[in-house]
């Protein structure tokens, strides 16, 4: 949507949004450095659109919805040749 990722970097988020690169991670449970993530990125407009072309051109590239059935498709195949 063109909009920078901020998130808490728990669970698979970081095989989606690589830090400083497609959006910016903060430790969970760490109020400070999300509070300082939020105001870097409010006074940084160049970084924020940065951060949001190359987001918007990794979910072009690596999550199309074409991409995402012939990975989908892939993946059945394998678990039914490999149970």
């Amino acid at each position: 949507l063109g909009t920078p990722i901020l998130s808490t970097n728990v669970g698979g988020i970081s095989e989606i949004v690589e830090h400083e690169k497609t959006g910016w991670l903060v430790p969970a449970n760490n109020v400070n450095m999300l509070a300082d993530a939020i105001n870097f990125l409010a006074e940084n407009e160049n970084v924020r659109v940065n951060l949001a072309i190359k987001a918007l051109e990794k979910t072009k590239n690596e999550f199309s919805s074409k991409r995402m059935a012939i990975y989908t498709k892939n993946l059945y195949l394998d678990l039914m040749n490999n149970p």
